[in-house]
Protein backbone atom coordinates (compact mmCIF):
# COMPACT_ATOMS: atom_id res chain seq x y z
CA UNK A 1 0.00 0.00 0.00
CA UNK A 2 1.50 3.46 -0.89
CA UNK A 3 0.01 6.65 0.53
CA UNK A 4 0.30 9.87 -1.22
CA UNK A 5 0.89 12.96 0.19
CA UNK A 6 2.29 11.54 3.71
CA UNK A 7 0.48 15.24 4.95
CA UNK A 8 -2.18 16.57 4.34
CA UNK A 9 -2.62 20.50 5.20
CA UNK A 10 -5.69 22.03 5.15
CA UNK A 11 -4.65 25.29 6.16
CA UNK A 12 -7.36 27.45 7.51
CA UNK A 13 -10.76 26.46 7.18
CA UNK A 14 -13.68 28.26 9.11
CA UNK A 15 -15.70 26.27 11.60
CA UNK A 16 -18.52 24.20 10.12
CA UNK A 17 -17.19 24.80 6.70
CA UNK A 18 -15.51 22.52 4.56
CA UNK A 19 -11.62 21.73 2.50
CA UNK A 20 -11.63 18.82 0.41
CA UNK A 21 -7.94 17.33 -0.63
CA UNK A 22 -7.74 13.92 -2.59
CA UNK A 23 -5.51 11.38 -1.48
CA UNK A 24 -3.58 8.73 -3.72
CA UNK A 25 -3.54 5.39 -2.63
CA UNK A 26 -1.91 2.82 -4.86
CA UNK A 27 -1.82 -1.19 -5.03
CA UNK A 28 1.84 -2.11 -5.15
CA UNK A 29 1.28 -5.93 -5.26
CA UNK A 30 1.67 -7.27 -8.66
CA UNK A 31 -0.57 -10.40 -8.13
CA UNK A 32 -3.35 -9.22 -5.48
CA UNK A 33 -6.23 -6.94 -5.26
CA UNK A 34 -6.20 -4.66 -1.51
CA UNK A 35 -9.79 -3.90 -0.22
CA UNK A 36 -8.83 -0.79 1.17
CA UNK A 37 -10.87 0.86 4.35
CA UNK A 38 -10.01 4.40 5.01
CA UNK A 39 -10.89 5.80 8.44
CA UNK A 40 -10.55 8.89 9.43
CA UNK A 41 -10.48 9.68 13.44
CA UNK A 42 -12.52 12.38 15.00
CA UNK A 43 -16.02 13.75 13.78
CA UNK A 44 -13.82 16.79 11.65
CA UNK A 45 -12.87 14.35 8.95
CA UNK A 46 -14.59 12.22 6.70
CA UNK A 47 -13.24 9.88 3.71
CA UNK A 48 -15.05 9.69 0.38
CA UNK A 49 -15.69 7.00 -0.38
CA UNK A 50 -14.99 5.12 2.49
CA UNK A 51 -13.78 1.86 1.14
CA UNK A 52 -12.18 0.58 -2.50
CA UNK A 53 -11.00 -2.01 -3.85
CA UNK A 54 -7.85 -1.67 -6.10
CA UNK A 55 -6.95 -4.28 -8.54
CA UNK A 56 -2.68 -5.26 -8.51
CA UNK A 57 -0.66 -2.42 -9.57
CA UNK A 58 -3.95 0.01 -10.02
CA UNK A 59 -4.54 3.20 -7.70
CA UNK A 60 -7.15 4.96 -6.77
CA UNK A 61 -8.15 8.75 -5.12
CA UNK A 62 -9.65 9.57 -2.42
CA UNK A 63 -11.60 12.78 -1.14
CA UNK A 64 -11.04 13.33 2.51
CA UNK A 65 -13.16 16.17 3.62
CA UNK A 66 -11.84 18.45 6.53
CA UNK A 67 -14.98 20.27 8.57
CA UNK A 68 -13.54 22.02 11.36
CA UNK A 69 -15.34 21.59 14.89
CA UNK A 70 -12.77 21.09 17.71
CA UNK A 71 -9.74 19.14 17.12
CA UNK A 72 -7.32 17.63 14.28
CA UNK A 73 -7.04 13.83 13.90
CA UNK A 74 -5.53 11.53 12.02
CA UNK A 75 -6.62 9.15 9.45
CA UNK A 76 -5.53 5.08 8.56
CA UNK A 77 -5.96 3.46 5.54
CA UNK A 78 -6.12 -0.26 5.91
CA UNK A 79 -6.04 -2.83 3.61
CA UNK A 80 -3.66 -6.18 3.57
CA UNK A 81 -1.04 -3.82 4.73
CA UNK A 82 -1.93 -0.19 6.80
CA UNK A 83 -0.60 3.38 6.24
CA UNK A 84 -1.38 6.20 8.46
CA UNK A 85 -1.34 10.19 6.89
CA UNK A 86 -1.28 13.04 9.71
CA UNK A 87 -4.12 15.26 8.76
CA UNK A 88 -3.63 19.17 10.33
CA UNK A 89 -6.33 22.02 9.84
Amino acid sequence: LKVQPEVLHFGIVPTYQWADQLLQVSNNSAQLPMQLSVVASGPNFASLPGQLELAPGSSGEVVIRYRPKVRPGTLACFGSSSSHVLVLG
